[in-house]
């Protein structure tokens, strides 16, 4: 987790205007590093229970994405 969280910072400094996460360590690194810039997940278990997002009809934040529950769903 580490050198995710590591990752994420170098990420988030170079101010990207989007950055797409795969798993849910990306996601949760990224989420403590950035609150203005857009994140979009794949492949996330129950993005609501871990907090990433409010709802899945409404996710609120800069959070946004799609999970294992129902890959035909966007987030």
């Amino acid at each position: 987790m580490d050198r995710t969280r590591t990752f994420a910072l170098e990420l988030a400094k170079l101010s990207p205007d989007v950055i797409l996460a795969v798993g849910t360590s990306a996601i949760a690194a990224l989420k403590q590093t950035t609150r203005s810039i857009p994140l979009v997940f794949v492949i996330v278990n129950d993005p609501v229970a871990q907090g990433f997002v409010a709802s899945v009809a409404h996710p609120g934040g800069n959070i946004t994405g799609f999970s294992y529950m129902d890959c035909n769903v966007c987030f």
